[in-house]
């Protein structure tokens, strides 16, 4: 394992955190009340679209244009993530709402064209494109963000979770949840 790195920072009403060696699974084991009596839209898992099994679909979830949707999580465990074990990327990336929510068609292609870029019943998964870092001003990470932070604040979740390549990324509307996640990361040194 490297050394791990925490970052904090802001954006309008979103306060962010990334951390260089944490996955999904230890955000949601550590700080399971960022789910709890929430509702989860899942724009991927393992990189791809999420595939209901047949209990899934029993416990309330739903699929539409690509992206899973949760009823009411009662347990951190019943959000989908790191299919390949707690010590893989996940690739997983989801949003966080207080009620249900519809949030469009998944899209696949390049996200600088038009057709394919964010845009109201359009939803572009970030996680998978390794360039993707909050805390990195490189000038290809700038262009990602310019696109990411109106999506975002387009689609008004409470909070944004994304186990990518290069970090775990955790963005939320609720300032105590950033302060509370970085704590226990911290702790766990």
């Amino acid at each position: 394992m490297n050394e791990r790195r925490i970052y904090r920072g802001s954006h309008g009403e979103y306060h962010w955190l990334t951390s260089t060696e944490d996955y999904s699974g230890t955000l949601l084991r550590l700080c399971p009340e960022i789910v709890i009596d929430r509702y989860v839209a899942v724009t991927s898992v393992d990189s791809g679209v999420l595939r209901l099994r047949d209990e899934d679909l029993a416990r309330g979830w739903r699929t539409h244009g690509g992206i899973g949707y949760s009823p009411l999580i009662r347990d951190s465990e019943e959000v989908p993530h790191q299919y390949d074990g707690p010590d893989a990327l996940g690739y997983d990336e989801f949003y966080v709402f207080g009620s249900p929510c519809g949030l469009g068609e998944r899209m696949h292609g390049n996200l600088f064209e038009e057709q394919f870029a964010p845009a109201p019943g359009r939803v572009v998964v970030f996680v998978s494109l390794a360039a993707f870092v909050l805390h990195d001003p490189k000038p290809a990470v700038e262009s990602l963000l310019e696109l990411f932070w109106p999506q975002l604040e387009r689609l008004r979740p409470e909070s944004y979770v994304a186990d990518g390549t290069q970090c775990l990324t955790f963005v939320s509307r609720r300032k105590e949840l950033v302060k509370r996640l970085h704590e226990r990361l911290e702790a766990q040194l």
